[in-house]
Formats: structure tokens, sequence, C-alpha cells
């Protein structure tokens, strides 16, 4: 893979992007496709980091250390995305033992908001503290950059 102008990178112009999409996207596409196994989460994993990038706008020294920085992302991202997933599927477990989610034979849903509100905090408690905290800033509306930030990780 021939390398790209990072001078040109560094000024985040449309050409820039241009050059970044062309030169990295179905890459990148690939290695969160080996994460997250879907083509459409793998995409939007990667057209997120590009729209993290255009926002951010960061100087990268040379080429390595930005495809260094966006293998990463993907694969963080794609952890994320993963285990937002896994603490979703575990909700949906819990979720279904409770008489209150259950489908009426007439197709009616038998629940309340305020209990759906009570059995999700119940079940945000079980998680370790870490997650829930994570889970917390999630829930208000924190994306995944600014989570990151507040808790230095």
């Amino acid at each position: 893979m021939e390398e790209i102008d990072i001078e040109q990178i560094n000024q985040w112009d449309a050409t820039a992007f241009q050059l970044l999409y062309d030169h990295y996207y179905k890459a990148l596409v690939s290695y969160a496709l080996s994460f997250v196994s879907f083509q459409s989460v793998s995409e939007d994993i990667v057209q997120e980091i590009f729209i993290h990038l255009c926002e951010h706008n960061n100087l990268f020294p040379n080429e390595r250390v930005l495809r260094v920085y966006l293998y990463n992302a993907v694969r963080n991202s794609s952890l994320n995305y993963l285990n937002h997933n896994h603490v979703i599927c575990n909700f949906n477990k819990e979720a279904i033992h409770y008489p209150e989610f259950q489908i009426a034979d007439n197709g009616e849903e038998n629940f309340f908001s305020e209990e759906v509100y009570r059995l999700l905090f119940q079940a945000i408690d079980k998680l370790p503290p870490r997650q829930r905290e994570i889970f917390m800033m999630l829930m208000e509306g924190k994306c995944n950059a600014e989570i990151a930030e507040t808790l230095n990780i």
C-alpha cells in the first residue's frame, strides 16, 4: 500500500477526507467486520470515526501514527459496540421473566413505563461499578468519546 501525504491529511479539508476515505475505508470496515460480524454496523463504526476526525482535526506526525490511530479507534469502537450489546442482551434475558413485559393474547403490552424504569435501574444496579458508571453516562446522552475523556480511559 502506497503512503499518503500526511501534510495533506493534516489540512482536514474535503480533499484530505476523500484521500483518507479512498485509502482506508474498505480496510477499516473489513477490520471492524472481524469484530462485529455485521456489514452495516462495521460501516457505521468507521463512519463515526471519520466524523470524529472531521470534528477534531487531529494532527498526525506521519502516516504510521495515523494508521495506528485509525485501527485502534476501530477496535475500541467495535469492542464498545459488543459490550453495549452484551448489556442489552442481559437486560432482555432478565426482562422476559417479568410478567410486566409479557404481551397479552390481544397483542397489547402489559407494562407501565414506571415499572420498566424500575426494572431497568434494578438491572443497572447489578452491573459492576465501572460498567454502571459508563452505562449511566450513555443514558445521559454522552457519546463514547465524552465518556472516555471524562473517565480518562
